[in-house]
């Protein structure tokens, strides 16, 4: 059984909150190795009052910079990074906090916040904290949260960050899973009405024992059709563990495609063969009175 890293450890008031989600997607449970998740085990810390509007967002801004210079790495093994048996967690903790408290108004400092920490390519696994506030006490502010580092992690290299992150995005209510066709494939959008132009992420969920999809691709084109070819692509994965009802563990693979400007006439998935698309979105545009 492979070793939890320590900043897993803050990820558990997040999965707790997921748990909720439970009839959508069967039982969700911590990484392997990882203590039970409880609500009352691990109480949420309350976000520091607005510093938006204040000389002090300046330096909550500023403050970012040191940390984020330090927890940057290119390393992907969490036992591997700088830091992973001392400083490292509390350099991710101290990010986490400081982040919630400039985006406890939402607005400028918040999405400017966020727009940083992507920009600092940091492990997504150790990302998905910052995330997880946003199903908390920053509830209010998870448009800002899942449109900046969401779309992010959404589209982060390993397929277990993309499917936590997507659980979140769903928790949030900034999007909702699509309806399953005949082999049990969904396809959503992130945010789920994106207006043309914005940036927004195209996810399909397949059927596979582990998160991971290999996928041939074609478009988007002009009128925002995509073409897909999609498999499992887990080599080598062992079989999902069964959960504590005997049952196997509910594991799907994740795609996932960043659109940077969704084209005017929206976006459509259509999976190799099919007569209809899996997903089919068409931005309402409202007349500008003249």
């Amino acid at each position: 059984m492979r070793a939890v890293p320590p900043h897993w450890t803050r990820l558990l008031p997040f999965l707790a909150a997921l748990a909720a989600l439970g009839g959508c997607y069967g039982q969700l449970e911590a990484p392997t190795g990882a203590a039970p998740v409880t609500a009352e085990s691990t109480p949420e810390r309350a976000v520091a009052p607005s510093v938006a509007g204040t000389g002090a967002s300046g330096g909550a801004l500023a403050d970012l910079g040191p940390i984020l210079d330090k927890l940057q790495t290119l390393v992907s093994a969490p036992q591997d990074r700088p830091g992973h048996d001392g400083w490292r967690t509390g350099e991710l903790q101290k990010l986490t906090e400081l982040t919630a408290q400039l985006c406890a108004a939402g607005g400028p400092p918040c999405r400017e916040a966020l727009a940083r920490i992507v920009a600092a390519q940091l492990p997504g696994d150790e990302l998905l904290p910052v995330l997880g506030t946003f199903l908390g006490v920053l509830r209010p502010h998870a448009e800002d949260g899942f449109t900046t580092l969401g779309l992010h992690l959404l589209t982060d290299p390993s397929g277990e960050t993309r499917d936590i992150a997507f659980r979140m995005a769903v928790a949030s209510g900034v999007t909702r899973r699509g309806d399953q066709d005949a082999e049990a494939r969904r396809a959503s959008l992130v945010p789920q009405s994106p207006e043309p132009g914005q940036p927004s992420v195209v996810l399909v969920e397949i059927k596979a024992i582990c998160n991971e999809v290999d996928a041939q691709v074609k478009g988007p084109d002009a009128l925002g059709r995509i073409d897909l070819l999609l498999q499992p692509d887990c080599f080598g994965a062992p079989e999902p563990e069964p959960g504590a009802d005997g049952l196997p563990r509910a594991v799907r693979g994740v795609w996932s495609l960043r659109i940077d400007a969704l084209p005017d006439a929206g976006v459509s998935i259509w999976i190799g063969g099919a007569d209809k698309p899996l997903l089919a979105y068409r931005p309402v545009v409202v007349a500008t009175p003249k």
